[in-house]
């Protein structure tokens, strides 16, 4: 059976209509790319969008749904194959005669060459033939990062490579692919995904709007009022699988979500979620978690949301943890394009608090110097020891070259004599 993106899925389909009003967009608009890739972080989303997308497509969108996470191949052959049991199941259930469809004999299975040939010349086309030229097929190939775990790097290239030459090969097909975001370098690496003809939505995470929509349709008889959707809000930062993971459990326990105290809530949501946080932290490097935890030290000193930036400048300087400005700046950066910290105010903040009390709980990484930076003092401790070695060379020879003008060192003066 064609595995359902329900049962890998953790985030429903909440507050993401803008996002899939685009995806529609996508599909019906002849003249748009025919390759799409759904980027976020891990929790954000993507398998739910999908899951949302195969569940809505109508009978003009065909849609065959490959979980790279669960689906064991070790060759590319083995994988078109797979493709190829997922497409019969599909056009079973969609009554059309899947018996029409070629298959492929013992020498062309035994033979790489000779199956993709095959495959693009005879089942492909015969396939766009039996759907008609007026239907999409759309393949959603779920993690698609997780390609490289089932086949060699070189197969997977070809793979990709492959797929391109189908997308190139009719207007009838679509593909869409989920990536992290933390592999985001995988739309360079495959030209598959990053050919003129893609394109790139990056889930972001929800607003409070969308937080209020979560709660009506996790717990529709709970109180929505606004301290109550500022609250969940402020500490989630509005990550879709913290969230609904925290709206779930109060629906499961049917108890009365502690909303309006903030501290009670976040005491519930951080029982949970350690191993959570830990993951995003493994995902960052030694840069990142000093600024990390600056920003959350400040805070938890000073009670303030927003960080201003020469106040992070001098707390890093007088630490241990001091970093040239250049890449401070270049730090905060890309901790805001990873969506961990926000500007605001003129400040910075994290966008989801618990993470910064998580950090602050924790200490996940103890308080050091970067590496980089630990060389560069290395070296400019020996540069001060050779310089203190140089000035005292220097003072012994200007002594020895010194006149000597002590007492013991007065020669006599020469006698002069009169003669007669």
């Amino acid at each position: 059976m064609t595995e359902s993106p329900n049962s890998l899925n953790r985030v429903p389909f909440v507050g993401r209509e803008d996002i899939f009003a685009k995806i529609h967009q996508h599909v019906v608009d002849a003249q748009s790319p025919r390759a799409l890739t759904i980027l976020g972080g891990h929790g954000m989303g993507k398998t739910a969008l999908l899951q949302h997308w195969l569940n809505s497509m109508d009978d003009l969108t065909i849609g065959i749904y490959i979980p790279l996470k669960s689906t064991p191949v070790q060759t590319e052959t083995a994988l078109w194959l797979q493709l190829m049991e997922r497409i019969h199941q599909v056009m079973a259930t969609r009554t059309y005669m899947e018996g029409r469809l070629p298959s492929p004999n013992a020498e062309i299975l035994h033979d790489e060459l000779l199956f993709w040939a095959w495959f693009q010349d005879r089942f492909i086309v015969t396939l766009l033939r039996i759907i008609r030229p007026h239907r999409r097929l759309v393949w959603l190939f779920d993690d698609f990062h997780l390609l490289e775990d089932h086949l060699p790097a070189e197969q997977a290239q070809i793979f990709a490579d492959h797929l391109s030459e189908l997308l190139n090969l009719s207007g009838q097909l679509l593909m869409a692919t989920t990536l992290p975001l933390s592999q985001e370098e995988l739309l360079v690496k495959y030209r598959t995904i990053v050919q003129e003809s893609a394109a790139a939505i990056r889930l972001p995470y929800f607003t409070q709007a969308e937080v209020r929509q979560c709660i009506v349709a996790f717990l529709p008889n709970a109180p929505v009022d606004e301290p109550t959707v500022n609250t969940l809000h402020t500490l989630t930062g509005g990550h879709p699988w913290l969230l609904t993971d925290y709206l779930r459990d109060v629906r499961n326990a049917q108890s009365t979500p502690p909303f309006k105290d903030i501290q009670a809530t976040m005491k519930a949501l951080q029982t949970q979620h350690d191993a959570f946080f830990q993951q995003i932290w493994h995902t960052l490097n030694d840069h990142e978690h000093t600024i990390l935890h600056a920003i959350a030290d400040l805070h938890n000193q000073q009670d303030e949301t927003v960080i201003h930036f020469s106040v992070l400048e001098k707390w890093l300087l007088e630490s241990d943890l001091a970093l040239e400005r250049t890449m401070v700046r270049a730090t905060i950066r890309s901790l805001e394009y990873q969506q961990v910290i926000t500007q605001t105010s003129g400040g910075y903040r994290m966008v989801v608090r618990l993470f910064q009390a998580w950090i602050i709980r924790q200490r996940p990484a103890p308080l050091k110097r970067p590496a980089s930076y630990k060389g560069r003092n290395r070296l400019m401790w020996v540069l001060a020891g050779v310089g203190m070695i140089t000035v005292l060379l220097w003072l012994v020879i200007r002594v020895q070259q010194t006149p000597r003008t002590g007492v013991d060192f007065i020669r006599p003066a020469a006698t002069v004599t009169l003669e007669n």
